[in-house]
């Protein structure tokens, strides 16, 4: 045999067997390090728990403790309190914690899979079925186009996130009912594999190649990783805190191409759902709360704003959701593909955060509905049930689609009004007519415009027309006509130009003793709106220049300058107070000739004569004997805990303008709204206004008298359906000073939204 090939023989066999030492104390010296440090603990989530026990084989830097029994809950109070390196989260991580400087980086999205057994022929259930069927309404499988089999839900334990996710999208407020409690959440499977009859919640990540459950869709959508109109769908967080270089280290890898493949094994990455600029936009519809427009009597309810903002809580846009005060359907927002946090505005004050998929050339709907409370055992925002109402999201997607940056509007009132003195009583129909529409001309600017019937039209206080004048008197006058500014990037600040509505808080209960609800004067208006600032749910100032083309005196011109600061204070869940001062400044009004303007607009206050002699004719003229100056100030408590809204008020009027008889108060309350069919909506209030607290052409008409007097005013309305409602109320006044007949009102309202 050759030694010289002996020789090599040996020496390839000696390099590789140093090169295996080599590497092999290259290994062990990294598995040292890992070692020579304790592990990182992770405490909450079992479903991020999947993901850690994932990450083991791949992650050499650092090893782990793994405690998935406290499930979320535990897992953010843990990392509170110092017992956790990592906390996991099957939900958006509260404000509160990351207040006091807590890190959450977004992991992924994981989708709750709805199970039953195999052999179960159901392959799809709405959100309404499976809603009757976790709170035991539906208790058979032939009531779903099943088997005759009795239904046997499992549902995981109360502190899995698994199960409070599940609850806020399908159950809304509802409890369940009939079902047994699963824990671990795994142990779900093994339930529902052994009883024909089961079905289950859990997360996706625990199924991995499970083949004797069977998923089932939910609203026509599968489940899968690729989907995201999948309906039940949560995100996943890391807590940790700042400081530590192997915690950082982590939470950045779980972010890389790395990372992210090993998440993508269970759930949706981050990474999948990231927006590119090379996709076309998708489009976002929020149907966010609604809140009380009062416009001339008749009741719209808007969609209040939100924020769009990235996962790492930067604003994208803040969104008015709706183009005027009369448009109650929801705003289309255009944006780019990619995964967004959803923060609506809120009456109770609350801050609540909604996950968002938007996929290129498809409408993303999120219903987050009526937000009134928070629901004591999940945490999560306690939804209407609004998958109730499909009907109703369907009609406003209707509108939407049909007209997607103009939304015309209207409403149309047929009045039958009573009215009686001891010295003359009077019966009249009427009825009152308005059309218009709001258009969306770039972003964050709208216009606006209006038609309004009347038979005087320089009386815009009364715009209604008598039957008995016959439709020949009738005229169309504009009534709004007006440029709104809300710029993406200034998202606060608003600005108005034109004839608009009344940008100021409103009162509450009735409204019009200090502005007629019926008057849109022309001029400008700036306002400042800042939601959620401190302790507080509202911010508002705001500031308008008007001229009153309606009230003249020959060339003399008459100009409001009217100002507004408005605070909303939550004082609890269920109570929320606003406090709201406005002042009104009218020019030279005191010793105007009330003789040469349009139409008699003294409705009360004080006036004095002149006596004018030119030759042989003598003639008097009639002047306001003071100045308005006014100061209103009103507070409204609204009471959540009741069945139906509450709203308590109080209002205090001093006019500075006069020296005497220049004070009024009013206190009142409502119950109820008319947002739904089926709505009522009661209220009384008593006010007592002095001879000149309020300025009597700018002020309502409804009672016989404007100013000078002591009143009552109650009222009934029922809501047939959203757009129709009937109205019942009746009005009492009585003379403060100078006497006068006791006046009596009574007026039924069929009010018809366009």
């Amino acid at each position: 045999m050759n030694s010289s090939w002996i020789y090599t023989v040996i020496a390839n066999a000696g390099h590789r067997f140093f090169l295996l030492v080599v590497c092999s104390f290259f290994l062990l010296h990294i598995n040292l390090n890992a070692q020579g440090q304790p592990p990182l603990r992770y405490v909450g989530s079992s479903t991020i728990g999947n993901f850690i026990e994932d990450a083991r084989v791949d992650y050499g830097k650092s090893g782990f403790d793994i405690n998935t029994e406290p499930e979320s809950a535990g897992g953010e109070q843990a990392i509170l309190e110092g017992r956790a390196d990592l906390a996991g989260v099957a939900n958006v991580p509260s404000s509160e914690t990351l207040g006091k400087g807590v890190v959450s980086t977004l992991v992924g999205w994981d989708a709750i899979a709805v199970i039953v057994h195999d052999s179960n022929p159901v392959k799809n259930l709405t959100q309404s079925q499976l809603k009757g069927i976790f709170t035991g309404s539906i208790t058979n499988w032939n009531e779903v186009g099943g088997p005759n089999l009795s239904i046997q839900p499992f549902i995981v334990s109360n502190e899995s996130a698994t199960r409070k996710v599940f609850r806020s999208v399908i159950l809304g407020q509802s409890d369940y009912a009939g079902c047994e409690v699963v824990n671990p959440d795994v142990e779900i499977l093994e339930r529902v594999r052994n009883n024909p009859g089961a079905i289950g919640h859990i997360s996706f990540s625990f199924l991995g190649n499970e083949s004797q459950v069977k998923k089932i869709s939910v609203n026509g959508q599968s489940l899968s990783l690729t989907n995201a109109a999948y309906p039940i769908t949560r995100p996943l967080y890391l807590l940790w805190w700042p400081g530590r270089r192997e915690v950082s280290d982590f939470a950045s890898w779980v972010l890389s191409t790395e990372g992210q493949r090993i998440v993508m094994k269970r759930f949706i990455g981050v990474r999948e759902a990231s927006a590119s600029i090379n996709q076309k936009t998708g489009t976002l519809v929020v149907f966010t709360e609604t809140y009380p427009v009062e416009d001339g009597g008749t009741f719209y309810y808007p969609h209040r704003p939100y924020e769009v903002l990235t996962t790492d809580r930067e604003l994208v846009a803040r969104v008015s959701n709706h183009l005027s005060i009369n448009d109650e359907s929801p705003a289309r927002v255009p944006l780019s593909p990619g995964t967004y946090l959803i923060r609506p505005e809120s009456a109770s004050g609350t801050q609540k955060e909604f996950f968002v998929a938007i996929e290129p050339q498809k409408l993303t709907k999120l219903n987050v509905g009526n937000i009134l409370r928070t629901d004591s055992q999940s945490g999560l925002p306690a939804v209407n049930n609004h998958w109730d109402e499909g009907d109703r999201i369907a009609a406003e997607l209707a509108q939407l689609d049909k007209f997607k940056a103009l939304q015309p509007y209207g409403d149309f009132r047929l009045r039958a009004a009573q009215d009686l003195a001891p010295s003359s009583d009077r019966f009249r129909m009427r009825f009152r007519l308005r059309a218009g529409f709001g258009a969306k001309v770039a972003p964050g600017m709208k216009v606006d415009f209006r038609f309004i019937s009347s038979d005087n039209p320089d009386d815009p206080n009364s715009p209604y027309s008598d039957f008995s004048s016959g439709f020949n008197n009738v005229n169309l006058v504009i009534d709004r006509a007006y440029f709104h500014l809300n710029p993406q990037k200034l998202s606060n600040l608003k600005l108005w130009l034109g004839k608009f509505p009344n940008p100021f808080t409103n009162s509450g209960v009735y409204s019009e003793l200090s502005w007629d609800a019926d008057l849109n004067p022309e001029g400008g208006a700036v306002a400042f709106d800042f939601p959620n600032i401190g302790k507080m749910n509202k911010l508002a100032l705001v500031n308008g220049v008007y001229l009153l083309s309606h009230i003249r005196s020959g060339a003399e011109k008459t100009v409001l300058n009217a100002s507004q600061a408005t605070l909303g204070i939550p004082l609890s869940k269920n109570f929320n107070l606003t406090a709201s001062s406005s002042f009104y400044y009218f020019n030279n009004i005191k010793g105007r000739n009330i003789s040469t303007t349009v139409f008699d607009n003294n409705a009360g206050n004080a006036t004095f004569e002149e006596l004018h002699v030119g030759g042989s004719d003598t003639t008097f003229t009639t002047h306001y004997t003071s100045d308005f100056h006014t100061l209103d100030n009103f507070l409204l408590l609204n009471v959540k805990s009741l069945p139906h809204l509450l709203t308590l008020k109080g209002q205090l009027f001093y006019n500075f303008g006069a020296t005497d008889k220049n004070t009024g108060y009013a206190a009142g309350f409502s119950y109820g709204d008319l947002n739904r069919p089926g709505n009522w909506r009661l209220y009384y209030q008593f006010q007592h206004l002095q001879q000149d607290a309020v300025f009597s052409p700018f002020v309502q008409d409804d009672f016989r008298r404007q100013t000078n007097f002591t009143g009552q005013v109650f009222g009934l309305a029922y809501a047939f359906h959203k757009k129709v409602s009937l109205h019942v109320w009746g009005l009492f006044d009585s003379a403060v000073s100078g006497g006068g007949e006791n006046h009596s009102r009574f007026r039924l309202d069929l009010n018809v939204k366009l």
